[in-house]
């Protein structure tokens, strides 16, 4: 009787413990809180730069294609190697339709994205636009249809993956080179390999 006994309290032991986990998020998971580059959490509404993960290390950035005097409308994957003004800031919304009151960002949360920087005279949102490819472009203000719906993916360590839709059916973004020395790539919606990226906030020494 005994063994039962102590059988039936560690089963519900173990049962309390699998649910206070999963309830405070401790399992890595849809409620897991995204970290910057520093291991800060990201916050929803403040301005950061995406850097892509590359092997060897390179300066790449999220950024607009500047074309002068202003920048184009796709968003693309650029080498710093030219001079900063390639480093273009977002920042990470809530949508509209959410209920929320998080200021942090988290894993497979739906966000609409920002392009805030000064460079380029016109700023806007991410959308998805198929012509012909599914290219990430940009619009001046918030889509009320799912275009404008991304979430944030965990890849490994430090490092993120970015996707368009809603965090039930997920389309990871891919790039898609221009030159053959990998130094542009226009962001695009796919089913390919997609890249990683981390989160520095705007104003730090990289």
């Amino acid at each position: 009787m005994k063994t039962v006994g102590a059988n039936t309290i560690f089963r519900l032991m173990i049962c309390f413990l699998f649910v206070a986990i999963t309830a405070f998020g401790v399992v890595s998971g849809e409620n897991e809180v995204v970290s910057d580059y520093f291991g800060r959490p990201v916050k929803i509404n403040a301005s950061y730069h995406i850097y892509v993960r590359s092997n060897p290390p390179l300066r790449q950035w999220i950024t607009q294609l500047p074309i002068w005097p202003s920048c184009s409308d796709l968003v693309c994957m650029m080498s710093n190697h030219l001079n900063h003004f390639q480093r273009i800031p977002v920042k990470f919304l809530l949508p509209p339709s959410s209920s929320s009151s998080s200021d942090v960002v988290r894993v497979s949360t739906e966000l609409n994205i920002h392009f805030t920087g000064v460079y380029c005279k016109q700023s806007g949102y991410w959308i998805i636009r198929s012509k012909p490819y599914e290219h990430v472009l940009l619009t001046g203000s918030r889509s009320s249809n799912n275009d404008s719906t991304f979430i944030i993916k965990k890849s490994v360590g430090k490092f993120y993956s970015l996707a368009f839709g809603s965090a039930d059916k997920p389309k990871d973004l891919s790039l898609k080179y221009t030159d053959y020395r990998g130094t542009l790539a226009y962001l695009v919606s796919s089913n390919s390999t997609n890249f990683m990226v981390s989160f520095f906030p705007e104003g730090s020494i990289i």
